[in-house]
């Protein structure tokens, strides 16, 4: 499932195993037309993940502050 595949994927980047450009790549085009799946917890997850990256790029967050929001966010919404 594509939720499974976003929340691993997260996980590296969260650990360090891959940098933020190389999620980024990753999940940009993966979740690109998410709602055309029909998988309601992979798009509202998703979309969060989107919101925070956006919002990062908006404002004055280190990138470990953009951890700690999306770390924040899988805690609370674990499936």
């Amino acid at each position: 499932m594509i939720d499974s595949e976003i929340r691993e994927k997260l996980s590296q980047y969260l650990k360090g195993a891959i940098s933020l450009r190389e999620f980024e790549d990753w999940f940009l085009p993966k979740t690109w037309n998410i709602h055309y799946l029909g998988d309601q917890s992979a798009q509202h997850l998703a979309y969060e993940i989107g919101l925070l990256l956006a919002e990062f790029s908006n404002r004055d967050w280190t990138e470990n502050e953009l951890r700690q929001q999306l770390q924040a966010h899988i805690d609370t919404h674990r499936s």
